[in-house]
């Protein structure tokens, strides 16, 4: 079969006859790109904490948003740029900030 393939594809593997897709790349994760900001919001009720979830889960590269209501602390991971996410935390409630330790 090997030979049938050299001799009329010129040495290619068409993988579309053997039922594989000659474009697949297989995507890799880089744990090094991936960013965690810890978020000050203070956060009032249940509604405005999932309105916070939701406007922040929804930005491109965010992973995961936690949300910890006792210290009134959001945690966003994912590939981001904190400056979106800071731009889009105020757009949410205007005096969120960075958490400071």
């Amino acid at each position: 079969m090997a030979a049938f393939h050299a001799m009329s594809y010129g040495g290619y593997d068409p993988g579309w006859i053997v039922g594989r897709s000659v474009f697949h790349t297989p995507m890799t994760f880089d744990r090094h790109s991936q960013k965690v900001v810890d978020l000050a919001i203070p956060i009032c009720c249940d509604d405005f904490l999932e309105k916070v979830q939701k406007k922040l889960g929804a930005l491109e590269g965010v992973t995961a948003v936690d949300v910890d209501r006792m210290k009134q602390k959001v945690t966003v991971k994912g590939k981001l740029k904190i400056e979106e996410i800071l731009y889009q935390a105020q757009a949410i409630k205007s005096n969120a900030t960075i958490w400071e330790d």
